[in-house]
C-alpha cells in the first residue's frame, strides 16, 4: 500500500486557510487516517476540487498555524486465498496447499467497519476433491475470545447467546448435491455443528465426513472495536490437513452385516503417483445392538518401527486409540477382540468405528486388508441358558440371521452365508480355545460325500450311445446287402 508521509504535507503549497473544515476532519481520527495513508486516496480528492471548482483547499500563507495528522499501517495479509467482496473470507484450497495454518483476521480495521448492531462474521471455507482427498482434518489449537463488557453472562447456549464464537459445519453431507451447500441455520437443525464461545487453551479437532468444511468467526459488533481493534494477539489459531487419498479407498462403510478394507486401493493404483506420506481414515457405521468382530487377513508393514507405519482403531467418543497395531506387535492381530455393542456407542448415537492408518515412509510399501462382520446375539431362556433350540437348519424368523452358532457360551451367532467363505468370520470366545466349531472348521467346510449324479447328463449320453451302435448296424447291414447283389 503507497503511503503518505506527514513530511510531504509541509510541502503542499497552502495560500488559503479553512480552519472550521480542518480541524473537522482531524478530529474523525478513522477518516483522516484513511486520508493520510493513501496518497492516491488525498491526490484524488485535491485535484477533483481543483478542477470543479478552481479553489485549493486547506491553503495556508504564513505559520500561524500548528496542525497535526495521525496516521497507522495495519497488517491485511491473508493465509488463504481472499473472496472478493469480502472483507475477511477466505478459502483453502487442497489443490493449492495440502496442509497450513489460519487465524482470525490480522487487519484489525475489520472489527471497526461494521455498525454495532452488526456482528462481525469471517467464513473460512475448505474445499477439496474426491479425486485428490475425501476428508478434512481441522485443529482448532487454542481460542482467546474477551471476556463481553455489556454481557458478563456465561456462555449456556453457544449458537443462540449473543457471544463471540466459532462454528464449524459441513456444507455438504457424504451423497448429497455440492451445488446445494447445507447453511449454518439447517446444520444447526441437524445438530451437526460444533461450536466453541469460550476461551480454551487445548485443542480440538473436526474430521470431516465430506470433501468440504466451513469454519465461521462470528465477533458480536456491540463491543468488537473496543476489544479487538488494535489488538495483536489472535482470536483464535487453527491448523488444516487434506487426507484420505485416493489409495484409501472409500472413507465410508455404511452398515451392513460384512464388509472389507483393503489397502492400498488397487482401482486407484494406475491412476496417481505413490505419495511420500500418507493418512487414512475408515469410518464403520455399525447397526444397533450388534457386535464387532475386526479380523486382519494379512498385513504388512513396511518396516517394524512404528514411526513409519501404525493402524490405530478409534471407538466413537474417545480421543485416545482403543487399539494401535504396527511392525513391533503385528502379532496382536490374531487375537482382537470382539467390540461389543456398548463399547462401539459410548455416546448413545449411533454405532460406529474409526480406522485410521498413517504411513510416513514409503506407504506404498505397506499392505492389509481388514474385514469385519456383525455378530447376532441368541435369545437366552429365563434361566439364562441360551435358546440354541430355537434354531433350525434354515435359520428361525425370530433370530434372523442368526443361523450359525459361534463357539463360546457368549452366544454370538452368525448369518449361514458367512460359514465356509474363506475368511474367519466367528471369534472365538470360550476359555477353552478351540472348543467348539468355528465358521472355517475343516469338519465344517470339507465334507466326505459322495458326488451327486445329473440324470439328465446320464440319460442323454445313454440316448446318443443306442442310436451311435443302432445306425452303425444300419450302415453295415446296407453294405451287406450291395455286396450280396453284386455276386448275384
Amino acid at each position: 500500500m503507497q503511503t503518505l508521509l506527514v513530511e510531504e504535507l509541509t510541502r503542499l503549497d497552502w495560500t488559503e486557510l479553512n480552519s472550521h473544515e480542518l480541524f473537522r476532519a482531524a478530529q474523525d481520527r478513522h477518516c483522516f487516517t484513511a486520508i493520510v495513508a493513501k496518497r492516491s486516496c488525498i491526490r484524488r480528492w485535491y485535484y477533483t476540487k481543483k478542477k470543479d471548482t478552481g479553489e485549493i483547499i486547506y491553503a495556508m500563507k504564513s505559520s500561524s498555524l500548528y496542525y497535526w495528522a495521525h496516521y497507522d499501517f495495519f497488517n491485511n495479509t491473508k493465509l488463504g486465498e481472499p473472496v472478493p467482496g469480502k472483507q475477511c473470507d477466505e478459502v483453502f484450497a487442497s489443490w493449492k496447499q495440502k496442509k497450513g495454518t489460519l487465524r482470525s483476521p490480522l487487519n484489525t480495521l475489520v472489527y471497526k467497519q461494521n455498525q454495532p448492531s452488526e456482528d462481525i462474521t469471517c467464513l473460512y471455507r475448505f474445499v477439496t476433491d474426491k479425486r485428490l482427498f475425501a476428508r478434512v482434518i481441522l485443529t482448532i489449537n487454542c481460542v482467546n475470545f474477551k471476556d463481553h463488557p455489556y454481557n458478563s453472562g456465561p456462555c449456556t447456549n453457544c449458537l443462540e447467546d449473543r457471544v463471540d464464537k466459532l462454528v464449524v459445519w459441513e456444507p455438504v453431507t457424504p451423497g448429497s448435491n455440492s451445488s446445494y451447500p447445507i447453511t449454518l441455520s439447517k446444520a444447526a437443525q441437524s445438530g451437526d455443528v460444533t461450536c466453541i464461545c469460550n476461551r480454551q487453551s487445548f485443542s480440538t479437532q473436526i474430521i470431516s465426513k465430506s470433501e468440504q468444511l466451513n469454519l465461521q468467526l462470528i465477533v458480536d459488533g456491540a463491543h468488537s472495536a473496543l476489544s479487538y481493534f488494535k489488538h495483536s494477539a489472535p482470536l483464535f489459531e487453527a491448523t488444516y490437513e487434506f487426507v484420505h487419498g485416493p489409495l484409501c479407498g472409500p472413507a465410508i462403510m455404511y452398515p451392513a452385516t460384512d464388509g472389507e478394507i483393503h489397502y492400498p486401493y488397487y482401482e486407484a493404483i494406475g491412476f496417481v503417483e505413490p505419495p511420500k506420506s500418507i493418512r487414512c481414515i475408515w469410518e464403520i457405521k455399525i447397526n444397533k445392538d450388534r457386535d464387532l468382530y475386526l479380523h486382519f487377513d494379512r498385513i504388512k508393514f513396511s518396516s517394524n518401527s512404528c514411526d513409519d507405519g501404525i493402524v490405530d482403531i478409534f471407538l466413537k467418543g474417545r480421543v485416545d486409540p482403543y487399539l494401535s497395531l504396527c511392525g513391533e506387535n503385528v502379532t496382536l492381530v490374531k487375537d482382537l477382540p470382539v467390540l461389543t455393542a456398548p463399547l462401539l456407542s459410548l455416546d448413545g448415537n449411533d454405532p460406529s468405528v474409526t480406522i485410521q492408518f498413517i504411513g510416513r515412509t514409503s506407504p506404498t510399501r505397506a499392505a492389509f486388508k481388514i474385514t469385519w462382520n456383525e455378530l447376532f446375539h441368541l435369545p437366552r431362556n429365563v434361566d439364562g441358558t441360551l435358546m440354541t433350540s430355537r434354531l433350525t437348519e434354515g435359520g428361525s424368523p425370530d433370530v434372523e440371521g442368526c443361523e450359525f452358532t459361534c463357539p463360546g457360551d457368549q452366544g454370538l451367532c452368525i448369518p449361514s452365508r458367512l460359514v465356509c467363505n474363506g475368511v474367519l468370520n466367528c471369534p472365538n470366545t470360550s476359555e477353552t480355545r478351540g472348543h467348539g466349531l468355528h465358521d472355517e472348521s475343516p469338519e465344517l467346510c470339507i465334507r466326505d460325500t459322495d458326488p451327486k449324479i445329473n440324470w439328465f447328463y446320464v440319460g442323454a449320453a445313454t440316448v446318443s450311445v443306442v442310436l451311435f451302435m443302432c445306425g452303425c448296424c444300419v450302415f453295415l447291414c446296407r453294405r451287406c446287402c450291395k455286396h450280396c447283389c453284386a455276386q448275384d
